[in-house]
């Protein structure tokens, strides 16, 4: 999370250290918004440089909640800039969780590496 007040600058240099397309702003428990590495990069104008983050952050983002089904999740992930909030149903600032394209590869991994027909293990062949 990088916090609202951060200036534009400073939560540039913060992205620097880590790599992602996109960054929450706020806290667990408020989120403000998202900002794009690429609205930090365009924003560190001469002028921009000082002003809080949270001048960047557009309050309406894309979202999911934790009992949206798996094809919502990705439909809505695919709309985002590569970071998917997940909030709270009841507290719409709230956050729960996140979905990256990583996140959803990693918790696809366990299940792959299960399945005999996808481990790159022969398979017995049955003759009869």
């Amino acid at each position: 999370f990088i916090p609202p007040e951060m200036s534009v600058e400073a939560a540039w240099q913060w992205a620097i250290d880590h790599e992602a397309p996109a960054y929450l702003v706020g806290t667990r428990d408020r989120l403000a918004g998202l900002v794009t590495r690429r609205q930090l990069e365009d924003g560190r104008t001469s002028e921009g440089a000082g002003r809080p983050v949270s001048a960047l952050v557009d309050p309406a983002f894309v979202h999911v909640h934790p009992d949206h089904a798996l094809d919502v999740v990705l439909e809505r992930l695919s709309e985002s800039d590569g970071v998917l909030p997940v909030v709270s149903r009841t507290e719409s600032r709230r956050v729960e969780g996140i979905v990256t394209r990583d996140t959803i590869l990693l918790a696809r991994e366990p299940r792959i590496a299960r399945d005999p027909r996808r481990s790159g293990a022969p398979q017995a062949h049955d003759p009869s």
